[in-house]
């Protein structure tokens, strides 16, 4: 009998380390597959999380489940894509108008520039001459244009694939209020975590997503108002144009700012409105600044991080991530500190760290 018992108990083990062998195999390749759309993914686990009060808003007023996810997704539609088109929109109308207006008033002529940047003393002996610097600069323009349409290409080039993330984080976000509860039970159920540690991953990814939408939001709204005032005090026309457009651009990282700031400075140069442009390059630089100021005292507000991590983070995750990541970094900041904070009791459950010893109190 007890030989019966060990035979059948000696194939197990090789048996489980196959198992685990396919099961290796297939996650890899799984995680292959999906890797292109983890950040579109992630986006709509954030989505999910903002809306999620909408949507159970919309459940209590009787609405079933997947109307109400519609309503959910069309919202976010129309708040994403509707701005962006009529700005853009309007963008690109200004942006002809303003280059027809420079070539009829002629107040970027090239010539002009020369005669003003060699009649400043040494210029003509560092450059040998107008003639010398057209060609300098002729060649640096034509330089430039070939980086400047290369980048226009490429970004056109990114639309579709950027269309593409889009479509999968709204699709990811309208599951995942309809089934999303039964998904974190089902998941949860077969990672090897304690169900503390599954908690804290979880409310500290709900916590930092809020914290990084209303940090962003505070932060565009306050380059939008900086703006307003800047062009306001300034005298340049369009104020609430220019705060509207800096909404909008403001949520796009590294960009912000500069187009509208850009553009308020052409205008002054063009009226030879030197005080003003002055004012209006301090104003830029003020502006851009608050972006990060903002951010950062937000997200240590909401989420309890220091600013320097949340910099850090956000800063790393735009290197890493591209544009997604003023949300991705701090959310993963987040994450990492949450486990961090942790890692004591687990450590000590699990006896790698030593417990620390109550001392007992005494009356005196």
């Amino acid at each position: 009998m007890d030989n019966k018992i060990v035979s059948l108990e000696r194939p197990l083990p090789v048996g489980l380390w196959v198992f685990l062998g396919v099961l290796a195999i297939i996650i890899a390749l799984n995680a292959a597959l999906i890797l292109p759309y983890v950040l579109a993914i992630l986006m709509g686990i954030m989505l999910k999380v903002i809306a999620n009060r909408l949507f159970c808003h919309l459940r209590n007023k009787g609405m079933g489940p997947k109307l109400s996810a519609v309503i959910v997704i069309a919202g976010f539609l129309v708040l994403l894509i509707t701005p962006l088109s009529i700005f853009l929109t309007i963008a690109v109308r200004q942006t002809v108008a303003l280059v027809q207006w420079f070539s009829q008033n002629d107040i970027f002529s090239l010539n002009l520039f020369i005669q003003k940047i060699v009649k400043i003393g040494p210029m003509d002996d560092l450059f040998g001459g107008a003639d010398a610097l057209e060609r300098l600069i002729r060649n640096g323009l034509q330089n430039e244009g070939l980086i400047l349409a290369n980048a226009v290409l490429s970004m056109g080039q990114k639309l579709p694939y950027l269309g593409l993330q889009l479509l999968i984080a709204l699709i990811t976000c309208f599951f995942l209020l309809l089934d999303g509860r039964n998904f974190v039970l089902w998941f949860a159920d077969k990672m090897p975590m304690d169900p503390d540690v599954q908690e804290k991953i979880i409310q500290s990814f709900k916590n930092t997503s809020v914290s990084v939408v209303w940090s962003s939001l505070a932060a565009a709204a306050t380059q939008a108002l900086l703006m307003f005032i800047a062009f306001l005090a300034i005298g340049i026309p369009g104020a609430f144009m220019a705060a509207g457009v800096t909404f909008i651009f403001a949520w796009i990282p590294i960009i912000g700012s500069i187009p509208v700031w850009l553009a308020g400075i052409v205008y002054l140069y063009s009226k030879g409105a030197i005080l003003g442009l002055t004012f209006m390059v301090a104003a830029g630089l003020i502006i851009g600044v608050t972006d990060n100021i903002v951010r950062t005292i937000v997200l240590k507000g909401k989420s309890n991080m220091h600013p320097l991590i949340s910099l850090i983070a956000i800063l790393g995750g735009i290197r890493l991530f591209g544009i997604l990541g003023v949300f991705v970094g701090p959310i993963l900041a987040g994450i990492l500190k949450s486990l961090l904070e942790i890692w004591p009791v687990i450590g000590r459950r699990f006896g790698i760290l030593r417990q620390i010893p109550v001392e007992p109190k005494i009356d005196r």
